[in-house]
């Protein structure tokens, strides 16, 4: 022990704490940066559950309900609905674009309704486009779609295909019954 308080206060030795100084300041930026990056994707998080409380608010669950069961899948101008669902996926895109949202985290529990509203909604989008002559609307919506394809890929799935439309609408119309269905939720509970 003595020797080692020899070594230490050894004024030959003072290299050792510049190294141990930049040392421990290096432990303290990369901690820091850790801390920065857990707080970044608590962030992501917390605005993913407000999207996911919207989704899954009585409105636009009567607005999932009317498209999943009623929608015409053609060319044509948007009812209420349909609008609801669009501007829903414009705002969702938005928040990807300035980074509230993570990618990773939107795909994890938005892909297949991302994907399943834009095969449905296409073709009105396109309309409303043409129609208006004004090819940016909608279109996060659409950047929005590809990002979900694209992450897709990337973990060894593949995007929604135009065939699986109708069954896009069965699953969304059985989902959405049993969220809007509060009472028989309960009884399951109870």
């Amino acid at each position: 022990m003595v020797y080692v308080m020899e070594f230490l206060s050894n004024p030959e030795n003072s290299w050792l704490w510049s190294v141990l100084q930049s040392f421990l300041v290096l432990v303290g930026f990369a901690l820091v940066i850790r801390q920065m990056r857990l707080a970044r994707d608590q962030n992501s998080i917390s605005h993913l559950n407000f999207f996911r409380e919207l989704w899954n608010s009585e409105a636009v669950l009567r607005a999932r309900m009317v498209m999943a069961e009623e929608s015409v899948l053609e060319a044509s101008d948007f009812d209420a609905a349909e609008d609801v669902i669009a501007t829903f996926m414009e705002d969702l895109a938005a928040a990807v674009r300035v980074g509230q949202v993570n990618k990773e985290h939107l795909w994890s529990y938005f892909s297949f309704f991302i994907e399943g509203y834009w095969l449905m909604l296409e073709p009105k989008i396109k309309f409303y486009q043409k129609k208006t002559s004004d090819p940016t609307y909608f279109r996060g919506y659409h950047d929005l779609y590809r990002l979900s394809g694209r992450i897709s890929r990337q973990k060894g799935g593949f995007p929604m295909l135009e065939s699986y439309v109708a069954f896009f609408r069965e699953e969304e119309s059985i989902y959405v019954r049993f969220l809007l269905d509060k009472p028989s939720r309960d009884a399951l509970i109870n």
